[in-house]
C-alpha cells in the first residue's frame, strides 16, 4: 500500500513537470515593407530548460477558405534586440490579412513545445500594380462605338479592386501623360460637356471624362467599348445609349460616339484610391463613317425585326379569323 502511494505521488509529480514552463508573451507583428511582416516576442523560461527553436503559426485570411502554414525557426533565424525575440518574414502575400502565434520548443527539464502565444494580427502593405509590358492593345471602331482591348494588372502588389477607363474627345494626342492626371481630373460625361460649353477652352483640348468604372475586378473582361452606358454592378454591362430606359442605374455616363471622330482613352487600375497605376500612354481610337444609308448595322437590325413583327401581327390575325371561320362553316 505505502508503494503504490509513493508510486502515485512520483506519477503526479511527473505530470506537473509535463507542463510547460516556457511561454512566448507580447507578441507584436506589423508590416515591414511590401512583402514582408516583422514580429516581435519575449520569452518567459526558468534557467533548466533551454530553447531550441520556435515555432510559427500563420493563418491567412482567404476566399473560400483561410490558409494556414507552420514555419521552425532556430536560434540563428531569430535576432535578439535586448529581451525581444525579433524575426522578419518575407514572401508574404500583398494586402492580405494575418493571424500570428508563436511558440518556443524546448529542452533540459521540459522536452516539447510551450503554450501559444497571444494571437497578433496584421494587414500588409499594398502597393500600385505594377505597370504593362510591351501591351499594344486592339482597337475596334465602328461609326458610334470603339472596342478596346484592355490590359490585366497583376495582384502581385495586393488585389485589384477595381479599374476605371478614362477618354477625351481630341484632334491630337494629348501631351499630359496618363500618369500625370490627378483624380480630380477626371469628370463625367455631362460635366465635361458642360465645362465645354460654359469655360473657354483650347481648340481639341483634351478634357478627360470617366467613360467606364468596374468596381468588381472579377472576373475580367479584357474588352472595353467606348460608346455604350454601363451599370455600375460588378460587371461591364452595356446598353446603346438610346436605350437609357432600359438601365435600372446609370453611375457611369459612357454615351453613343460621333462618326468620324478622333478619341484617345487609358486603363488605370486600382489596389486602393491612392495606389494606381495607368497604361503607360494613351490609345488613339477614331470611329468611322456612318453608312451610305444612314443606318449602323445595328440600327439595321433593329428596323429588319420591326418590319417582321409589324408583319407577324396581322399575319397571326388574318390566320386565326380565318380558322375560325372554317370552323362554324363545318
Amino acid at each position: 500500500m505505502v508503494m503504490l502511494s509513493i508510486i502515485f505521488v512520483i506519477g503526479v509529480l511527473q505530470l506537473k513537470g509535463a507542463v510547460a514552463a516556457t511561454s512566448v508573451s507580447k507578441l507584436y507583428v506589423e508590416p515591414w515593407g511590401l512583402h514582408s511582416i516583422r514580429l516581435t516576442w519575449l520569452v518567459n523560461k526558468p534557467s533548466t530548460e533551454v530553447i531550441e527553436r520556435f515555432r510559427v503559426n500563420m493563418t491567412r485570411m482567404a476566399f473560400p477558405r483561410p490558409v494556414v502554414s507552420t514555419i521552425e525557426l532556430t536560434l540563428a533565424e531569430v535576432t535578439r534586440n535586448g529581451g525581444d525575440y525579433v524575426k522578419t518574414m518575407s514572401n508574404m502575400v500583398a494586402g492580405a490579412s494575418y493571424m500570428v502565434q508563436v511558440a518556443a520548443i524546448t529542452s533540459g527539464s521540459y522536452v516539447g513545445t510551450g503554450d501559444l502565444s497571444n494571437v497578433g494580427r496584421v494587414k500588409t502593405s499594398i502597393a500600385a500594380p505594377p505597370a504593362p509590358v510591351n501591351f499594344r492593345p486592339n482597337v475596334v471602331s465602328s461609326a458610334h462605338s470603339v472596342d478596346v482591348s484592355l490590359w490585366q494588372a497583376s495582384d502581385v502588389n495586393g488585389p485589384v479592386k477595381w479599374y476605371k477607363i478614362i477618354a477625351c474627345e481630341t484632334n491630337k494626342k494629348p501631351t499630359k501623360r496618363p500618369r500625370d492626371f490627378w483624380e480630380s481630373d477626371f469628370l463625367s460625361y455631362t460635366d465635361m460637356i458642360k465645362k465645354k460649353k460654359t469655360e473657354w477652352t483650347f481648340e481639341g483640348e483634351c478634357i478627360p471624362y470617366v467613360a467606364g468604372k468596374k468596381l468588381d475586378a472579377r472576373p475580367f473582361k479584357a474588352t472595353f467599348t467606348l460608346g455604350v452606358v454601363y451599370v455600375d454592378n460588378g460587371k461591364f454591362v452595356g446598353f446603346d445609349a438610346r436605350k437609357r430606359r432600359n438601365v435600372p442605374e446609370v453611375v457611369v455616363e459612357n454615351p453613343a460616339l460621333k462618326p468620324e471622330t478622333q478619341y484617345y482613352l487609358f486603363e488605370r487600375a486600382y489596389v486602393s484610391q491612392d495606389h494606381y497605376t495607368s497604361s503607360p500612354d494613351w490609345i488613339p481610337a477614331k470611329t468611322v463613317a456612318k453608312p451610305a444609308n444612314g443606318f449602323t448595322d445595328e440600327e439595321m437590325a433593329g428596323i429588319i425585326i420591326a418590319i417582321i413583327v409589324l408583319f407577324l401581327i396581322p399575319a397571326t390575325v388574318l390566320i386565326a379569323c380565318y380558322k375560325r371561320n372554317r370552323s362554324k362553316e363545318v
